[in-house]
């Protein structure tokens, strides 16, 4: 989805229904489940640091179910296995307040809230597998089934059992279930680059794993040499190019971040917020909060400018030695139009 000519980086969407074909259609378009609803997003932003998203799906007619197959000779033996349509209990809600006070991640507060977003049904085709030791529950999977494709969502275990890898065992039995269910894609949801909490996604099956290349809306083999494109990286040098080619012109302008860039995932019908998380200021009217901005997007190879105003005043600071935007920035002018460097500086009239 575009404004202004420019690919939105965070959107939601709640359908009334979801049929197996349309979870397909979503999920290749670089969409996955949140709650009763499907989103996107290119960036996120935890521990007061901006990060960029890398969606993955691994191919499931290569021959992985025999390199799931072997794996799971060596992990699964101490457990019984069971998979099923999921329902919603009380052991499942105990087992995810242990896994998440051992984790330490920021999640939500229940198993409910993550599946059903305070919803009374489930749009989803949503199956379980569990991990048991005796009467003991060792581990829970959840899956969302498409007519082609299959969408990894929660993997929790005991922490008592964390030595035995039931985190990587959930993952390789739900490829191994899709496989023999003719599956043709599995979708384990994003990794972002340079932080390690995610690269199991893409160590488990790295030779079966693509990756989804936004820029281009289209999926790529993932290669261990090369990695994950860094897209805010790639934004960010842009960005800054721009600025000392301004700045050495006599115009003066400022890299900010801008944490408001993903208020479309929230439920409140907001218009159209900035959703791009870093952008150069070009001007500003302390008073109104008018501001002018340079983006720059890489699925069109070049730069927007945008005019906004504040929909809320939170403030401008600087943490460290960059500048944060606080306010909620709405685009209240803008064209299709992309810019080169050169150009930009032209219509700037530097």
């Amino acid at each position: 989805m575009y404004i202004c000519g420019l690919l939105m980086h965070a959107k939601k969407y709640r359908p009334s229904i979801l049929t197996g074909a349309m979870l397909d259609t979503f999920l290749e378009k670089g969409w996955f489940r949140m709650g009763q609803s499907v989103f996107t997003t290119h960036y996120i932003r935890f521990h007061q640091s901006f990060h960029p998203v890398v969606w993955l799906r691994y191919d499931l007619q290569s021959g992985i179910g025999e390199l799931a197959g072997a794996k799971l000779k060596k992990m699964a033996p101490r457990f019984s296995v069971d998979f099923a349509p999921w329902r919603l209990t009380l052991e499942q809600e105990e087992l995810f307040g242990l896994y998440r006070s051992y984790s330490g991640l920021h999640m939500s507060p229940s198993l409910h809230d993550i599946l059903l977003d305070q919803q009374a049904g489930n749009i989803f085709d949503t199956w379980q597998v569990t991990l048991r030791e005796g009467d003991r529950l060792a581990g829970l999977g959840i899956v969302d089934l498409g007519a082609r494709s299959a969408a990894g969502i929660s993997n929790i275990y005991h922490p008592d059992f964390r030595k035995y890898s039931p985190g990587k065992l959930l993952m390789m039995l739900k490829i191994r279930y899709c496989v023999q269910q003719g599956y043709h894609w599995f979708y384990p949801g994003y990794a972002v680059p340079g932080y390690r909490r995610f690269d199991y996604k893409i160590e488990v099956v790295p030779s079966f794993t693509e990756y989804f290349h936004a820029p281009h809306q289209t999926w790529l083999p993932y290669e261990p040499q090369a990695g994950l494109p860094n897209y805010l990286s790639s934004v960010e040098l842009k960005l800054g190019g721009l600025l000392l080619k301004l700045r050495s012109a006599g115009f003066p302008c400022r890299m900010v971040y801008y944490p408001a860039f993903d208020l479309n995932l929230s439920d409140e019908f907001l218009p159209a917020v900035l959703n791009q998380p870093v952008f150069l200021l070009l001007r500003y009217e302390e008073e109104a909060g008018f501001c002018t901005v340079a983006l720059y997007a890489p699925e069109k190879e070049g730069f927007s400018i945008i005019n906004c105003h504040p929909l809320y005043r939170n403030g401008w600071v600087f943490e460290g030695s960059a500048l944060i935007c606080y306010d909620v920035l709405e685009m209240v002018e803008g064209t299709d139009a992309i810019f080169s460097d050169d150009e930009i500086l032209i219509t700037m009239g530097a």
